[in-house]
């Protein structure tokens, strides 16, 4: 019996709120576009064997070492890194991580089907680093075989 008033209670709390940001003038908003990922969960819904693993794509990349060769201290570099896809299923990047705050990627937000390519953008910025050699690396999560992949930038920077 408690534990059902306790339960009322907080509904009666969380009503109030919502009622109260809306006489706020707040809204509450429902995003409607829909997640990449969505078009994948309805393709696996349309399987035949429910028990059959997902069918995934691979990612290619032209290179996992790109030498972008000489760079001055302040100079912003924007790098596309390209990509295919292979196999029978479409693939999703799902994150794109960089090991530092000199290192900057921009995720695609889309789906990417067989026979099909993209690219991946990366910007890094100079004025953070030393002087000398770097490598960089940056780490992407995909809806793909391998579900991890790894990309890095190497290359020298020099003052002017």
């Amino acid at each position: 019996m408690l534990r059902r008033c306790c339960n009322l209670g907080l509904l009666g709390l969380l009503m109030m709120g919502v009622l109260l940001a809306c006489r706020e003038g707040y809204r509450i908003r429902v995003k409607s576009d829909r997640h990449p990922l969505s078009e994948l969960v309805e393709m696996r819904a349309t399987l035949s064997d429910p028990d059959a693993e997902d069918p995934v794509g691979t990612m290619v990349l032209a290179q996992d070492t790109l030498d972008i060769g000489d760079v001055p201290v302040g100079k912003q570099v924007r790098i596309e890194v390209p990509f295919s896809v292979e196999g029978d299923a479409p693939i999703v990047v799902l994150q794109c991580k960089a090991e530092c705050g000199c290192t900057t990627s921009e995720c695609p937000k889309e789906v990417f089907y067989p026979q099909e390519g993209g690219v991946i953008p990366i910007h890094l910025y100079t004025d953070m680093l030393d002087t000398g050699t770097f490598v960089k690396k940056v780490e992407l999560y995909l809806h793909a075989k391998p579900k991890r992949r790894f990309f890095y930038l190497r290359g020298r920077v020099y003052k002017e």
